[in-house]
């Protein structure tokens, strides 16, 4: 099976080649695929590699069978989106007829994961509106306060043992292509620092490193982390960045906008070869304003036109952009389409980009969730008293 035709069917190579270590140490298919092949603190990597669960997975990709556990994947598709299987197929097509020769019957193989997303604890610094303590140990208070959260401490270490799993990545043969850093903020992770130092004492110097970061810092323990990404021949940067200023600080609860602007400086002039792109999760709270986000900082020089991710958002069902009222819709579509006809005429546009911004809208349209509004409404009210802030307060 060639990438086209893969692509045309629900195969995913994630199974194979991708390893995701996620909340409380369970090990997935992928960020999106919740049902665990086991657990890395239980479990050796030998084992998860090698179980029925697993090599279950394995053979209904052969068979080329949906999955529920790929619902997310197929939801983006059907809106024109990129989603994180159509990706991970382009980036490793190289890879299909070796995934379809040494996969035995049973679904096991010798196919080590060439791509890992490893999330070492929820430990950040920010508490952004679409998130919750899962994902932020800063939300932990405001989760008690709502009971939200069942966790008797803020910080939830997903990996128990970093120095343990990183021998088990050696001792399994696991020479990582790429490895996707988030969190939490994974800069201000410990487990993050060591795995780059050891692929440093490895000298595996051309594995990709991708992260999704919120700007806030560059630097862990005083020590910067640009003299270690640059001995690397590959490293791409995505800025989890919704909005500007206030409306940027107001999502993302601990955001420093100034701070994050001289950190971007400070990426142009000391890291001019990363890859750059701002990456905002598009949710109710910015989807009015993030074509003036995009451009600005177009026009700023900050990112090239292209370099921008759009995520939109899936839950909770009060932030997706599905559940804005028919009117406020109607108003986004137009600022958006009247954004991708402006960006249409400037040199270098890519066709992606421009679909990635007329998927959003398709997603946007495609469903009426508008019965979560009043959702919205409620749960904004309940944050603001807490925060001493004030939707209504913000610039559009």
């Amino acid at each position: 099976m060639d990438l086209e035709q893969a692509l045309q069917t629900p195969f995913c190579p994630m199974p194979w080649l991708h390893l995701h270590v996620s909340y409380h140490g369970r090990a997935q298919a992928c960020c999106n695929a919740v049902i665990p092949f086991g657990n890395i603190n239980d479990n050796s990597l030998t084992e998860i590699l090698d179980g029925e669960s697993i090599r279950n997975f394995r053979k209904k990709m052969l068979a080329l069978q949906p999955d529920n556990r790929c619902s997310t994947c197929y939801r983006r598709e059907e809106t024109g989106q990129e989603s994180d299987r159509t990706e991970t197929l382009r980036k490793f097509a190289e890879k299909l007829p070796e995934i379809f020769d040494k996969t035995q019957p049973d679904g096991s193989t010798d196919i080590k994961p060439a791509y890992l997303d490893i999330r070492f604890s929820n430990l950040c610094n920010l508490r952004c509106r679409t998130c919750w303590h899962g994902y932020s140990s800063s939300w932990y208070d405001e989760a008690k306060q709502l009971k939200r959260t069942a966790s008797d401490s803020a910080v939830i270490h997903n990996i128990e043992n970093t120095e343990l799993f990183i021998s088990q990545l050696e001792k399994t043969g696991i020479v990582p292509e790429e490895i996707f850093f988030a969190g939490g903020e994974p800069l201000i992770s410990e487990g993050h620092s060591l795995l780059i130092n050891w692929l440093l004492e490895k000298c595996f110097t051309k594995t990709r490193l991708r992260y999704n970061t919120n700007l806030s810092t560059l630097e862990f323990r005083k020590k910067s982390f640009i003299p270690l990404w640059k001995q690397f021949k590959n490293v791409s940067i995505g800025a989890s960045l919704d909005a500007s200023g206030t409306r940027g600080e107001y999502i993302r609860k601990g955001l420093d906008w100034d701070r994050a602007l001289r950190n971007r400086e400070v990426l142009k002039r000391e890291l001019p070869l990363a890859d750059f792109f701002i990456a905002p999760t598009v949710s109710v709270l910015n989807m009015a304003q993030l074509p003036a986000f995009h451009l600005d900082w177009f026009e700023r020089g900050l990112i090239g036109i292209n370099d921008i991710k759009l995520n939109t958002l899936e839950r909770p069902f009060h932030f997706n952009i599905k559940s804005l009222r028919p009117k406020d819709k109607v108003r986004c579509a137009k600022i958006w389409r009247q954004h991708i006809e402006k960006i249409r005429t400037i040199e270098g546009i890519n066709d992606s980009t421009l679909q990635s911004f007329e998927a959003c809208i398709n997603f946007m349209e495609k469903e009426n969730l508008d019965r979560y509004a009043t959702k919205f409404d409620q749960e904004t009210k309940k944050l603001d008293e807490m925060r001493n802030e004030r939707f209504s307060d913000l610039p559009d």
